[in-house]
């Protein structure tokens, strides 16, 4: 066998080759940008810790809302229910008016009635008078 001659590794093209001057430009460039990035996260995260609060505060607000609303049912349900209590109230004044327009109109038949028959007996003892007196004039002459 033959012996190959060693071969020398191969170099880098001249494209890659840095120099260290511009390596180290990079890895501050690229270390610039990443200060960057976490700063942007750094300024992201305390957004969202921002709006996280307001959205408690919102969730807070909602919460009284609500509360308010059940507490305005409620009231609204007690005055329905007195106004229903009023009307049921009402139609039984009505029910007890009717029932004494009924009794003033029978009061008011019966006192007609007491009136004619009043009239009657007057007519009755003039009549009577009158025959008492004409008897007496007679037995008198």
């Amino acid at each position: 066998m033959r012996e190959r001659p060693a071969k020398a590794l191969p170099s880098s093209p001249p494209k890659l080759r840095r120099s260290p001057c511009k390596t180290a430009k990079a890895t501050a460039d690229i270390a610039a940008q990443i200060a960057a990035v976490q700063s942007s996260t750094q300024r992201a995260v305390g957004a969202i810790g921002s709006i996280a609060a307001r959205m408690q505060e919102i969730q807070q607000f909602t919460a009284a809302i609500a509360t308010s609303v059940q507490q305005q049912h409620g009231a609204t349900n007690e005055i329905s229910s007195n106004v229903a209590a009023a009307a049921s109230g009402t139609k039984s004044v009505v029910a007890v008016l009717q029932d004494v327009s009924g009794a003033i109109a029978d009061v008011h038949s019966s006192a007609d009635t007491v009136l004619a028959v009043s009239q009657a007996v007057e007519q009755a003892a003039d009549s009577l008078h009158d025959s008492v007196d004409g008897f007496l004039r007679k037995v008198a002459m």
